[in-house]
């Protein structure tokens, strides 16, 4: 976890402490009054600072079997400012909720009462190698976890082979779409037209659904020949007399 992230949920920690919106004690008795049974089972919607600080005691919402959507209780919505993490779980018919799975948590930060779409975690690692034809070969390790948002597509950046910095108001090659759960390990090539061999920076960002970006500033080097090899073509291999059996 970043260290900007843990400031983050400090913060939102401090907030969900004290919510502005309801006293703790009406806060439970309201939940627990709006939880409903569902004939054919349905789905709970829980609430926390953190991951681990979801009280999984008392829902925040309800849909029934089959939704493809789930809110919260109009009572219960966040009317302040802060991050919390919110997590789905199924109830069969009888009651009983299904263990909370990793893919089922969300983060989402609100600003007065609005929701603020959240960033995408940035890429765990990625290296650039040189390609043939003068392009460069990336590799990127994207983990979908849990509270964050999925990441849709990735973007690259280079430094045009100045040195001067990266340049993060233009994309170079196109967005690279990335598969929405688990643990990714992507490859792709791009060419970055460049006019002379240069050892490029590089840098990767992640991109959500909603078009909003994460800011790292991870740069990684390559050295990377505008041109590539010369294309192997047929030949013929001519020997001196003394040189060849």
């Amino acid at each position: 976890m970043s260290c900007g992230l843990c400031g983050r949920l400090e913060m939102a920690q401090k907030a969900f402490e004290t919510p502005l919106w309801a006293s703790r004690q009406g806060l439970l008795r309201a939940r627990r009054r709006l939880s409903l049974p569902r004939a054919g089972g349905w789905y709970n919607l829980y609430r926390g600072a953190t991951a681990e600080a979801i009280d999984f005691g008392a829902p925040v919402g309800q849909a029934g079997r089959g939704s493809s959507a789930i809110a919260e209780f109009p009572t219960l919505h966040p009317t302040g400012s802060g991050t919390y993490t919110y997590c789905v779980v199924g109830v069969g018919p009888g009651g009983h909720e299904t263990e909370p799975d990793s893919s089922a948590y969300y983060e989402i930060t609100f600003e007065n009462g609005v929701r603020v779409p959240p960033p995408p975690a940035a890429p765990v690692s990625f290296s650039i190698q040189p390609y043939r034809d003068g392009r460069a070969l990336f590799t990127v390790v994207v983990d979908q976890s849990r509270g964050r948002v999925p990441t849709a597509t990735l973007r690259c950046y280079n430094d045009g082979g100045a040195g001067g910095g990266v340049d993060y108001g233009t994309q170079v090659g196109p967005s690279v779409p990335v598969p929405t759960s688990g643990r990714q390990v992507l490859r792709f090539v791009i060419d970055p037209d460049l006019p002379h061999e240069s050892n490029v920076g590089w840098s990767v960002r992640a991109l959500s659904a909603e078009s909003v970006e994460e800011q790292n500033t991870q740069v990684a080097y390559a050295l990377v020949d505008s041109e590539g090899p010369p294309p192997l073509s047929s030949f013929t291999v001519e020997c001196q007399a003394d040189g060849c059996n």
